[in-house]
């Protein structure tokens, strides 16, 4: 019998190795991707990912078992996502005072590759904040109090900002607004 992910956090709280590891290998591949939809680079989002699980280990003290786990864990991801996002300001910011921003021009932003696809493309045309909401309901299926918990904001601003980026999204896409969720 699969156990929940609240099942397993609770065993590993107890101190069940098992039970953290197969939280690992159900939810380290989707935290991998939520990553790299900002940072487009496998190494970097393979190492957030293992600073995601590490935290999710050191906070199982004070994890609250009744509360549902996935909307939890993308809340420490959104977390160490905003952590990079400010080191590598920072790092930029330095460069900029020593007088040197020409050998890291590029280094602020992370690089959009080339994308066949007409839905990637469409995507990259949206502000990181409605992709990563975007991403958060279609793909991880969280629900949009979830989501506002991830993010920090309320349940009918996630909404606001969900209809507003299907909105661009059709509008890229060509689609007539009343043709449904992409």
């Amino acid at each position: 019998m699969t156990r929940s992910d609240e099942e397993l956090m609770a065993a590993h709280v107890r101190g069940d190795k098992r039970a953290f590891d197969e939280l690992f290998q159900r939810h380290a591949p989707a935290i991998v991707r939520f990553f790299m939809r900002s940072f487009r680079d496998l190494g970097v989002s393979e190492d957030l990912g293992q600073q995601v699980f590490l935290r999710v280990h050191r906070a199982r003290e004070t994890y609250d078992v009744a509360r549902p786990f996935k909307p939890w864990l993308y809340t420490i991801a959104g977390r160490v996502r905003l952590d990079e996002w400010d080191r590598r300001r920072r790092t930029i910011e330095q460069l900029d005072e020593e007088g040197s921003p020409e050998r890291h021009a590029g280094a602020s932003e992370p690089e959009e590759p080339a994308d066949p696809h007409p839905i990637h493309a469409a995507l990259a045309q949206l502000t990181e904040p409605q992709r990563q909401i975007l991403h958060l309901h279609r793909v991880e299926e969280l629900t949009f109090r979830e989501i506002g918990g991830v993010m920090s904001l309320s349940e009918g601003a996630v909404k606001l900002r969900a209809f507003r980026a299907y909105e661009k999204l059709r509008a890229i896409m060509g689609s007539p607004a009343s043709g449904g969720q992409p």
